[in-house]
């Protein structure tokens, strides 16, 4: 038998470590983190529980990687083209990917949003959240700010809450939720650029 080329084994390894994340990621989200054992999703992965510690140094790790690579997936579509200043264009676009993203990755949402009322678990990811995407939420408020929005952090806010709450209301009902129309509303609130201004 021919040795396999490195490239061979990185692509081997790679298509492992994904394994392992996509059969974790359902585990979590449908029986719990805790009661999630290595062991269980080594023998769903169809590898063996060393094999795993191979890859994964404890299952807090395996947890934390797949939430920040999720993100980071998702923010590869925010800023474009990487100049800290986010054009409208770039907004909607950000805003129809993230759509396209909640029913592509339907099993990291229901994790995330699951594990969210779970603050001992929330523990492992949250202290690198706000410093890891800092300058996301810095971006979207500049964008707010330069096009002159009465309040930018409430702005912010209130485009990041939007989508939350669009992702747990699909997660509710997956399939009665007006998931198009909500997306078709949300862009040309932000593709008209007026905005509703507080009563003086």
């Amino acid at each position: 038998m021919t040795p396999r080329t490195n490239l061979q084994n990185l692509e081997l390894r790679e298509a492992t470590r994904k394994k392992i994340m996509e059969t974790a990621m359902e585990l979590f989200a449908m029986e719990g983190f805790h009661t999630t054992s290595v062991s269980k999703i080594a023998t769903k992965a169809g590898i063996s529980k060393g094999l795993m510690y191979n890859y994964f140094k404890s299952k807090e790790e395996l947890l934390h990687h797949i939430i920040f690579t999720n993100f980071d997936f998702i923010l590869e579509s925010f800023d474009m083209n990487r100049d800290g200043v986010l054009t409208q264009k770039e907004l909607i676009h950000f805003i129809k990917t993230t759509f396209s993203l909640f029913k592509k990755n339907y099993n990291f949402w229901k994790l995330y949003y699951t594990i969210l009322t779970q603050p001992a678990v929330m523990n492992i990811v949250t202290k690198d959240f706000h410093a890891r995407y800092q300058s996301f939420f810095s971006i979207l408020t500049g964008y707010f700010s330069a096009n002159n929005y009465e309040d930018p952090e409430t702005e912010m806010r209130i485009l990041v809450s939007l989508l939350d709450g669009v992702a747990i209301g699909y997660l509710m009902e997956k399939d009665t939720f007006p998931f198009d129309k909500v997306k078709e509303k949300i862009v040309r609130m932000y593709s008209s650029g007026i905005e509703v201004r507080s009563p003086k």
